[in-house]
């Protein structure tokens, strides 16, 4: 599947962001690249890691990107437990798919926060 523009966007935006965000981590996915690895997937983990620092994750903690299906929190995962964040992360996602944003989207509450504004100026 090749991502549409608007993902496109968010995950370059994430490439951006990525290495900003935590020490070491522009590094890690230059090598990441430079190892064959392809862009698409690099982007992918830079928007992981963007989104758990950005939303204050815990380790255990599920990030909007790693929500299969909105309307189904549980769907695709391998053992979910109750504290594991994937209701809240569900959530966020379906605000973000309501407003148009990318599930990759580097920093969910922001974009939401900045839609929400753009959709009340009109």
């Amino acid at each position: 599947m090749t991502p549409d523009d608007l993902d496109k966007a968010a995950l370059e935006l994430a490439m951006q962001m990525a290495p900003r965000l935590e020490a070491g981590r522009g590094a890690q996915l230059d090598a990441m690249l430079a190892g064959g690895e392809p862009w698409l997937t690099v982007a992918q983990f830079a928007a992981y890691c963007c989104q758990t620092e950005n939303l204050h994750l815990k380790p255990w903690e599920t990030p909007p990107v790693w929500i299969d299906d909105p309307d189904d929190p549980d769907a695709g995962a391998y053992n979910p437990q109750p504290h594991d964040g994937r209701r809240e992360a569900a959530k966020l996602r379906r605000q973000m798919r309501k407003l148009g944003i990318s599930e990759w989207h580097p920093d969910p509450i922001a974009a939401i926060e900045a839609a929400k504004c753009a959709n009340e100026k009109g």
